[in-house]
């Protein structure tokens, strides 16, 4: 899993970045690294991600 922080055009804070491990693609890794994340979630295609689209905990950014 990787994440990345952009801060808005401007801003002088440093982006931030994130990796974390999973030996496989089970939905149980991103539901365990990001089970306190609220908020938009920009994700590939991996199926794994599915249970925090449906549950509300995340959102697609627009046009996505």
């Amino acid at each position: 899993m990787h994440v990345q922080l952009r801060c808005p055009r401007g801003d002088m804070a440093a982006p931030a970045v994130w990796f974390a491990y999973s030996p496989d693609r089970k939905g149980e890794h991103p539901e365990r690294h990001l089970r306190e994340f609220r908020g938009t979630l920009q994700a590939n295609a991996c199926t794994g991600f599915n249970q925090l689209y449906e549950t509300g905990l995340a959102r697609s950014p627009s046009g996505c």
